[in-house]
């Protein structure tokens, strides 16, 4: 796209994640063509491979398991991040979509994959107290020995919150027991301190 600059000279705006317009007086004029422009722009970037990976994302959050069908059909990767890290596998953790979780990692999903929280679908299941996602994650290989914010462990989440099925689950694995967060705590004091013992 060609865009108005000063003067009438054409501005090459290329790779701009963000963009913002601002005109005076007769500056003004030029800028509803150039906001147009870009706003079709972002439209033709929705029906590419990136729209259809953030599509994926958002159909997974929202439990739409035809849609993730239909996306994964055409092409939309399930390894994909939106801006804040999170996968269409962490978006269905979050839900405890099991049918979700099962076809995406079918299709290759990483149940270690982090977003910038370092929450992982793996980790979401310690914290929440999801079992059943929690045997699908080390099924597909989850990393136990991978650390959250704090630098905790699955099993210090799921102590902290008085999980003891996950708990029970984690103790099946080699997962180290005595591991200490950034805030100088284990497992077992996260269970007396903040979970019910």
């Amino acid at each position: 796209y060609g865009m108005v600059g000063p003067m009438g000279i054409p501005s090459p705006i290329s790779h701009a994640k963000k963009v913002v317009c601002v005109g005076g007086g007769l500056g003004v004029a030029p800028i509803f063509p150039q906001a147009r422009g870009f706003k079709e722009i972002e439209q033709i970037l929705l029906a590419t491979a990136t729209g259809l990976d953030l599509q994926i994302i958002h159909a997974a959050g929202t439990g739409d398991l035809e849609y993730v069908r239909q996306l994964l059909a055409q092409g939309a990767s399930v390894h994909a991040q939106d801006a804040t890290g999170k996968t269409a596998l962490i978006a269905a953790a979050y839900r405890n979509d099991l049918p979700m979780v099962d076809i995406l990692i079918e299709a290759g999903s990483d149940v270690n994959k982090q977003d910038k929280t370092q929450q992982s679908c793996y980790l979401i299941s310690t914290s929440e107290g999801y079992l059943e996602l929690l045997q699908r994650t080390l099924q597909a290989g989850a990393n136990v020995h991978s650390k959250d914010s704090f630098n905790g462990t699955g099993l210090i989440r799921a102590a902290d919150r008085g999980h003891v099925e996950i708990i029970r689950e984690l103790l099946k694995t080699d997962i180290k027991i005595d591991h200490v967060n950034n805030l100088g705590w284990t497992a077992l004091l996260e269970a007396i301190i903040l979970g019910d013992g």
